[in-house]
């Protein structure tokens, strides 16, 4: 069995910026809101990780709890 290199966040309600102190993924690492293809931008901002959801539409995330899925982020 190998190791999971994901990290899953729930999000309570929509926002345009999620941000996870004291973190840095793995170079390479994606980000995506589960049940949506749309990709979301990831990055770095200091010691933080930012997940940037203001490219985001009605629709394209639901208006109650949602998982965003960091890819390859540990």
């Amino acid at each position: 069995m190998g190791i999971v290199k994901d990290l899953y966040c729930v999000v309570p309600a929509y926002q345009q910026e999620i941000r996870i102190k004291d973190f840095t993924p793995a170079a390479g690492a994606t980000a995506r809101i589960l049940g949506s293809v749309k990709k979301i931008v990831l990055k770095k901002a200091g010691a933080d990780c930012v997940i940037d959801l203001s490219g985001m539409r009605p629709g394209d995330v639901p208006a109650e709890l949602f998982v965003v899925k960091l890819a390859g982020a540990l």
